[in-house]
Order: C-alpha cells, then structure tokens, then sequence
C-alpha cells in the first residue's frame, strides 16, 4: 500500500514538474517610449508646445519553451502590455507649409490655434524568442506580433477648410478604435527567473485616417517569471 501512495505521489510530482516546464507567469514593468515626427499633432518650434512621449508601461503574461537544450533553445512569450498615456498641446500653425521642419520656425503672420491632444495604447504581442544560455545566463532575440488597440483625441480650437477664413470652428477628433496589428522585434537578456527585455512595435504601420501621435512604440522592462 505504501509502495503504491509513494508511486502515485511521484506519478503527481512529475506531472506538476513538467506542466510547470511547459508555461511559466511573467510579469513585468518599465518604460514605453513612443516615437515622434514633428509636425504630427505639435511642432517643436511652436508657441506653447509641449509634448509628453513617455509613460510607465506594464506587462503580464504566460512564456515557456518550444524547444530547451544545455546550450540553447526557443521560447514563446504571450503578452499583455499597457504602454501608458501621452499627450501633446502647443499654439500650432493650421497650414502644415507654415511650419519649416528642418529649421523649426514658424512663418511670421502664420494663422494658428491651440490644439490638445490626448491618449495611449495597450495590446497582446505573441513572440518567439530563440536564445545562447551560458554560465546561467541567457541572451535572447525575439520577433512577432503586437495586436493592439490605439486611442488618440485631439481638439483644435479652430479649423477651417479654407486657411484664412476668419471664423473657424472647433474641432475634436478622433482615431479609429478598432484592432491593428503590428511587427514586433526585441531582445532579451535573463539571470535566473530575471530579466532585461527590449521590445520595438512598427504600429506606424497601421495609423489610420485619424493618426495618434506617436509613429512606434518601444519599450524597455525587467520581468519577473514563476
């Protein structure tokens, strides 16, 4: 009788054992930074202009392996990321031609209005990421996809058709809400259940009608598995 608990009870152990192999929780936090093109929604050379592109970004998730050897190996990573919210305001021109970029002038005399502009993004990103492992530590590329949802509202104090027209009216928009998806690359570097992890999203791919801000998003985290 005992024989036979002590083999169940290895029978459990090894099951629990390999289950825990096969998907590990992560979790982790960092920074997002959502790169800009200036003259989309602010103009650095602008009165007023003043633009918040960084924000706190979370993620929480499941990883394991696809294929684990002494030396090297494939893991799958499935994500949920929060990238944080942004926001740009300024006293911008309406007219995109009197605005010089390169030198980041305003042509004098240049009509122009307040805009406010306000938002962030969040998603699911599925990776593999192939790996070297030595002395305990791992050194990772990762490459896949970013499903996402992007929010951007932007209100113009007031726009016109016709640049010059002395009336102009309000105007508040806004991006489409729907799903998009994006490529996504990173790297990743791991000490125990630790790690560094760099991930770049192309979501300039996918802006839409009504763009948001940013061009790609990139973040930087430390993550945590168990």
């Amino acid at each position: 009788m005992k024989k036979t608990v002590v083999a169940a009870l290895a029978a459990l152990a090894m099951s629990a054992a390999h289950a825990e192999s096969f998907f590990q929780i992560e979790a982790g936090i960092g920074a997002t930074d959502y790169t800009l093109t200036d003259g989309k929604w602010f103009q650095d050379g602008a009165l007023d202009n003043h633009v918040v592109s960084k924000a706190p970004a979370l993620m929480l998730g499941l990883t394991g392996p696809i294929i684990e050897r002494r030396s090297w190996g494939i893991d799958w990573h499935a994500d949920a990321n929060y990238f944080g919210s942004v926001s740009a305001s300024c006293q911008c021109t309406i007219s995109d031609a009197d605005y010089n970029v390169s030198t980041k002038t305003v042509t004098p005399g240049a009509i122009t209005e307040s805009y406010y502009g306000s938002g962030h993004a969040f998603g699911v990103s599925l990776m593999l990421e192939p790996y070297y492992a030595h002395n305990g530590w791992k050194f990772g590329v990762a490459g896949g996809v970013l499903a996402y949802r992007k929010t951007w509202t932007e209100n113009v104090s007031g726009w016109s058709g016709n640049f010059g027209d002395p009336t102009p009216l309000p105007v508040h928009l806004e991006s489409a809400h729907g799903i998009s998806v994006a490529p996504a690359v990173g790297a990743d570097i791991s000490r125990g259940n630790f790690t560094l992890s760099y991930r770049y999203y192309f979501t300039s791919r996918n802006e839409g009608n009504t763009p948001p801000l940013w061009d790609d998003i990139q973040t930087l985290m430390v993550t945590y598995r168990w």
